[in-house]
């Protein structure tokens, strides 16, 4: 189904002149080759643009449209019309002379194969070239010389003539697709993609741009060349003749994947895999919505918090949204695709089909769940998924990416209003522990753990402070927030509190830890002015009501689910400090 909806992607594209039609692709171009009629080299022309990456603006290769090129591996491989300057003037910076100059004569051999004869004058002078030039004159070519460092070091090179480019000439076009059709090798057989019979791909063109990959691409669908294990049914020493795809499909599926990798704006990458996701209808806007809902990706336009709000009411109603002008119906197709490099290939993490209203209401569902009272400094409308994601790495590790497989797993929890992993609820709790500074506990990882708890195991908790609540380790985390509290009007200024020393013990085992902070916690009420310590004795008396410690005396242990209900009652007891009065106590005993 992958490749099925990656081909008919691609087909719509196409139909659009969004997309090259087949036997052409979309390459990087650092160079043109300038040549007079008669073959002459005039000069090398950089091709390279400027484009802003963030706060900086960068150099990067020109995409043009040119023919597909083919498969490289390690032998000689040369293309047609755009290739590097080892093909194309027979000069490289590698230090192999033999093989630059095998890969010089493969070049040469396939321009004049396909254009001698024609009648063009941008064959003509190709030919010429081809025919004429000496790599071992480079270095003293005029027009070429000066340049020659650069273009050595990388980049593919095309030809220009005149005012064009060689592979808009449309008797040169002519000529590759004649060459391509007649040349072609490939055995008939039945496409497992279209149903039809055409000639079938032996090698599949490369996907490029995925994370952690071969700069050079890799394969969704390959075997391994004389592996017995991957020759069957009479398929020897075929390759991908085991999973016939024709060579149309193939070039089509490709094409798409590459397309998708290529645009930015709607590509994402969790971890070591890189997403890209696509709707049938109104294809832009949709993918502009989903990446500011799930992703929290800023579009062209980007979404106010009103905005959105009135968006996800049109969700959570079932009803077509309107944006940028355009009706976006709430049964259009939507695909997502996760791809992660391999070891010799691409491997698909997941792939989720269903419809753009269904995934948004999904994605609707899980910000209900992580809705959490936050510090008022804090603005951010949503948690995106990638910073749920960077709450379970150590904040010092050079590198942060989470782990590959959890980034997957929570984005499809998510996408598909499964329950979380496990792996996610542990991680936070496991930062806790390990953590000891003002970001121990912060309103992200309070958020991801209230998600958790009510989507695994169905608990019912509030966005905020729950006074009602008798839950043993809510009512101790509370407790917990108050204890501190009382220590910190008792010591203004206090850099290590009880959190630093006694929070993870505390948490765990409360029968150990909760005896001694109120020993503590008595020393420091006697430093408090009598009216703060009268409020907090009787804040201390509500809660330790709610205990009940005649009949259930602090537990000895708490659960992994018991702990982060804990952490949760400690996190909104601390919120309501926050969003009461202002002052200290001390302040209002002087005042």
């Amino acid at each position: 189904m992958i490749l099925t909806k990656l081909v008919e992607y691609y087909e719509r594209e196409a139909n659009e002149g969004r997309a090259p039609r087949y036997g052409w692709a979309n390459a990087k171009v650092s160079w043109a080759l300038e040549l007079a009629e008669d073959g002459i080299p005039l000069r090398l022309l950089p091709l390279n643009e400027t484009v802003q990456r963030g706060k900086k603006n960068v150099e990067v290769p020109k995409i043009m449209e040119v023919p597909q090129p083919a498969k490289r591996a390690s032998g000689v491989c040369a293309q047609f019309l755009c290739d590097n300057a080892e093909y194309i003037l027979g000069c490289a910076d590698k230090g192999k002379p033999e093989r630059t100059k095998q890969c010089h004569e493969a070049s040469k051999e396939k321009h004049l194969h396909i254009l001698e004869g024609l009648d063009s004058p941008a064959a003509r002078a190709i030919t010429a070239f081809f025919k004429s030039w000496n790599p071992a004159g480079a270095d003293a070519a005029e027009g070429v010389a000066a340049e020659l460092p650069q273009v050595q070091s990388g980049g593919n090179i095309v030809f220009r003539i005149g005012d064009g480019f060689a592979e808009d000439d449309p008797a040169i076009r002519k000529a590759w697709m004649s060459a391509l059709e007649t040349e072609s090798d490939a055995p008939d057989g039945l496409c497992m993609l279209t149903g039809q019979h055409a000639p079938l791909a032996r090698l599949h063109p490369a996907i490029k741009g995925v994370a952690g990959a071969q700069p050079s691409g890799g394969s969704l669908i390959s075997y391994n060349k004389g592996k017995s294990a991957f020759e069957s049914f009479g398929n020897e020493d075929a390759q991908s003749f085991n999973a016939p795809v024709s060579e149309y499909a193939a070039f089509a599926y490709t094409t798409a994947l590459n397309l998708l990798i290529a645009d930015r704006a709607h590509m994402v990458r969790l971890g070591d895999t890189t997403i890209v996701y696509w709707a049938e209808q109104e294809n832009t806007a949709c993918q502009d919505l989903f990446a500011s809902c799930v992703f929290g990706k800023e579009s062209e336009h980007p979404m106010t918090d009103q905005t959105l709000h009135a968006f996800f009411e049109h969700v959570r109603e079932g009803r077509s949204v309107s944006y940028e002008g355009l009706s976006l119906p709430f049964d259009n197709p939507f695909y997502i695709l996760g791809i992660a490099p391999n070891a010799a290939r691409l491997s698909v993490r997941f792939f989720l089909a269903g419809t753009f209203g269904g995934f948004l209401q999904s994605t609707l569902a899980h910000q209900e769940r992580m809705e959490i009272v936050r510090p008022k400094f804090q603005e951010q409308a949503s948690i995106p998924i990638w910073q749920m994601l960077g709450e379970t790495v150590k904040p010092q590790s050079r590198d942060k990416s989470a782990s590959p497989l959890l980034a997957g797993s929570v984005l499809r929890a998510i996408l598909m209003n499964d329950p979380y992993p496990a792996a996610l609820y542990e991680n936070i709790l496991l930062r806790i522990r390990a953590e000891h500074d003002e970001h121990k506990i912060n309103f992200r990882r309070a958020a991801i753990l209230k998600a958790c708890l009510i989507k695994n195991k169905g608990r019912k908790i509030t966005v905020a402070l729950d006074e009602s609540s008798t839950n043993p380790a809510y009512v101790l985390g509370r407790l917990f927030a108050v204890l501190e509290r009382i220590q910190q009007d008792a010591n203004p200024g206090i850099l290590a509190t009880i959190k630093d020393r006694y929070f993870n013990a505390a948490c765990a085992t409360p029968a150990r830890v909760f005896p001694v902070l109120q020993k503590l916690s008595q020393h420091h009420l006697r430093k408090l002015p009598e009216k703060s310590r009268a409020y907090h004795e009787i804040q201390v008396g509500r809660i330790m009501d709610l205990l009940r410690m005649q009949e259930a005396p602090f537990p000895r242990t708490l659960s992994l689910e018991a702990q982060g209900i804990f952490i949760l009652g400690y996190y909104h007891q601390r919120q309501q400090f926050f969003a009461g009065k202002k002052k200290t106590t001390n302040e209002m005993e002087e005042n």
